[in-house]
């Protein structure tokens, strides 16, 4: 294969993982914390086809920091990089918010990217993102979706960095409710 062609397949595996149809798939995330006070407090069950399907070791994790969310919220998204190099994530649009329906999630629009930009390196430890929970959602099923190189070369677009293996991690599953009125 030549060098532009394995560009081209490396740009083609880190969209399809971006889009969340994910090529490698590890693990899924521990629960999140309790919600506030405030917040609608039954329990997200999502049915067996919703959550995600553990295979391989869960060295990168993806959670939020909570399953109860109402619209305007910020949702803390905790990305914990328990491997010994970093890793890293697309320098826009590092993840995707999915939302299930019926039997298979579906990327909703969130941050709009001119360019890819630079990756973001996410030395071990824990890293937080975050997304503005807007619009009820009526208390669907959501999950975040993060893809994201390992043994990639610093300085470059994700898809460029020379990666030596891409993989997708998944949230466990969260709704965002309607915003209750508290004033009348």
């Amino acid at each position: 294969m030549s060098r532009i062609a394995g560009h081209f397949a490396a740009a083609a595996a880190l969209t399809a993982l971006l889009a969340g149809t994910a090529l490698a798939q590890e693990g899924e995330a521990t629960p999140p914390a309790d919600p506030p006070a405030d917040a609608p407090t039954e329990a997200v069950e999502a049915p067996a086809s919703a959550a995600p399907a553990a295979k391989g070791p869960t060295d990168v994790v993806v959670e939020t920091s909570r399953q109860q969310y109402v619209a305007g919220d910020v949702v803390e998204i905790i990305v914990t990089n328990k491997r010994t190099a970093p890793i890293f994530l697309a320098g826009c649009g590092s993840f995707t918010v999915q939302l299930f329906d019926r039997e298979s999630y579906t990327s909703l629009p969130t941050e709009q990217c001119v360019s890819e930009g630079e990756a973001l390196e996410v030395a071990p430890g824990t890293y937080t993102l975050s997304w503005q929970a807007i619009g009820a959602r009526g208390g669907e099923i959501l999950r975040i979706g993060l893809a994201y190189g390992h043994g990639c070369e610093t300085g470059r677009a994700l898809t460029q960095a020379r990666c030596t293996d891409f993989a997708t991690v998944y949230s466990a599953p969260f709704r965002v409710g309607k915003k209750v009125d508290k004033g009348n």
